[in-house]
């Protein structure tokens, strides 16, 4: 994970971040034009714990990308309808079309990991929902689509901050949601275990 990560240079001042940021959002808007003459599609899956800086991630990314050719998309909760649905319909008809991207602030991972956890979902629905993941994810890059994932990881003491903070101001306080604080103060160690086999090279304990 990050946290573990060797950076050779140190952490940079914020000077320097704030000139490389800049260079990077220049860079990524060329990325964006490239992609868009060769006509390849692009979703980029943002997972993570809540206050984790996922949507402040999102934000950074489009500041200088041609809006376009791009859209962000936060799925709440399904409603009523929608449960009445294939898990992933909702999903598939927001796939972009070819030279476009999709920001997704969690998805379909998060959601079945929710799902199972709030008892929604028996552990026989678990792995048929991840294994028709998998199914879909194969089918998107089999069919020419460029899938990024990425999980943003703080600890359980870094989120109970970061959701303090938000909620201690008026501006803010609507995105210390109630679903983040069952996450931190109730659910933490079993979203741990649940999420720890979906990743790649693991993920810490509490």
């Amino acid at each position: 994970m990050l946290k573990n990560w060797a950076f050779d240079e140190g952490k940079p001042d914020k000077d320097t971040c704030k000139a490389r940021l800049k260079q990077l959002r220049q860079e990524l808007a060329g990325l964006q034009q490239r992609l868009r003459q060769a006509q390849l599609p692009v979703v980029i899956l943002l997972e993570g714990w809540g206050a984790a800086g996922k949507g402040s991630a999102i934000r950074s990314l489009i500041r200088e990308l041609d809006p376009r050719f791009f859209k962000v998309l936060t799925v709440n909760q399904p409603t009523k309808e929608e449960r009445r649905w294939p898990f992933l319909k909702r999903y598939f008809s927001s796939i972009p079309e070819s030279g476009k991207l999709l920001f997704l602030d969690s998805g379909w991972i998060s959601e079945t990991v929710q799902d199972y956890l709030c008892g929604e979902l028996s552990e026989t629905e678990f792995f048929r929902q991840l294994e028709s993941i998998q199914t879909m994810e194969r089918q998107l890059t089999n069919g020419g689509y460029l899938l990024v994932k990425l999980f943003f990881h703080i600890d359980a003491t870094q989120q109970h901050d970061r959701l303090y903070k938000l909620a201690s101001h008026r501006d803010t306080s609507w995105r210390a949601s109630e679903a983040d604080w069952r996450q931190n103060k109730s659910i933490w160690t079993a979203l741990t275990v649940a999420w720890r086999p979906l990743i790649p090279h693991g993920l810490p304990g509490r």
